[in-house]
């Protein structure tokens, strides 16, 4: 998955806790809360955000 986010051909987001892949649109996704939880998210990598609160990881 890493890698399809790093050729940009995958948006989305995972939540580890329920091991769910979420497909999304990056347009469609906020900037600045989890659609999994609605947390705070910080950057952790190219196109790579986690959330803080409950882990998931969003691939912009």
């Amino acid at each position: 998955i890493y890698d399809l986010v790093g050729k940009g051909l995958f948006t989305g987001y995972i939540d580890w806790k329920e091991g769910v892949l979420y497909a999304k649109e990056a347009a469609e996704m906020e900037t600045n809360k989890c659609p999994n939880c609605g947390a705070t998210r910080e950057f952790v990598g190219k196109g790579i955000v986690k959330c803080e609160y409950c882990g998931a990881e969003l691939f912009l």
